[in-house]
């Protein structure tokens, strides 16, 4: 596990890129699918502590060979891809949090605790990649719209009355 702190994540991305030629777009992953406003309760949620025993900060890689030295392919996202691209268009002023953009915060944000945590695996043959990919999104449940709006109110009705 690489702890990255998200104010050095461009330093990392682009450091992953020169020497692992890092692949974000690989034909198995969905496309960019998140909306700005998803894109920016994310930003938001990782600004205010943003860790989860769900993995929400996690971002998973592969680099073929990558444990012995021996790289013999280039580095690809295997989940995360929404999160990680997320944080990159956030610290390159395309996405905003609590309204801002982050080169219009005038007051150091509160970095402390905001990590991404970076998983590399290191295998060889693309059907292991595929296998890894649908153990790891294959299961759980997606809520619905309906339990979110039930969710939010209950949310809203509690701050009221504290």
């Amino acid at each position: 596990l690489v702890y990255i702190p998200l104010r050095d994540l461009l330093e990392n991305i682009n450091r992953y890129s020169d020497k692992y030629n890092l692949y974000l777009d690989s034909d198995y992953l969905c496309g960019y699918v998140w909306t700005t406003e998803q894109k920016e309760k994310f930003i938001e949620f990782m600004l205010t502590g943003g860790a989860t025993a769900s993995g929400n900060n996690i971002i998973r890689f592969n680099v073929p060979g990558f444990l012995g030295n021996k790289q013999s392919g280039r580095m690809e996202v295997v989940d995360g891809k929404q999160r990680l691209t997320t944080c990159l268009s956030f610290l390159n002023n395309e996405v905003k949090a609590f309204g801002y953009y982050y080169n219009e915060y005038e007051d150091e944000l509160p970095w402390t605790n905001v990590d991404l945590i970076f998983t590399i695996n290191a295998l060889t043959k693309r059907s292991d990649i595929l296998r890894w990919y649908l153990q790891i999104n294959g299961g759980g449940t997606i809520h619905t719209e309906e339990e979110l709006s039930r969710v939010r109110e209950l949310y809203e009705t509690s701050t009221i009355s504290e």
